[in-house]
């Protein structure tokens, strides 16, 4: 059984300003995926929501995308120049097109 756990943590809060910043956590340590579809805040009238997402998780997909790119390359070529039935197929792929 899926068991996620939540945290909702209130980041450090300037008392000059008029903002509060909350943290959303969610973590899964079940082996089993969990496929989370929205999230949506309620927020009090007068007040708006500004979401910030961590720049860091960005850059490390956008990096793992590349990274796996260049190895399906890479795995192409190889397949390329070792199996002729790769070869047959992928020129059958592209005259399809």
């Amino acid at each position: 059984m899926l068991s996620p756990e939540v945290r909702l943590e209130e980041q450090l809060v300037d008392v000059r300003s008029d903002q509060i910043a909350y943290k959303l956590t969610i973590s899964n340590s079940d082996p089993n995926t969990l496929r989370l579809l929205t999230v949506q805040p309620r927020v009090p009238l007068g007040a708006s929501l500004l979401e910030v997402t961590d720049s860091s998780l960005v850059q490390a997909n956008a990096q793992k995308a590349r990274l796996l790119e260049e190895l399906n390359r890479l795995l192409r070529q190889y397949l390329w120049v070792t199996s002729t039935s790769f070869r047959q197929e992928w020129i059958d792929q592209q005259r399809g097109f």
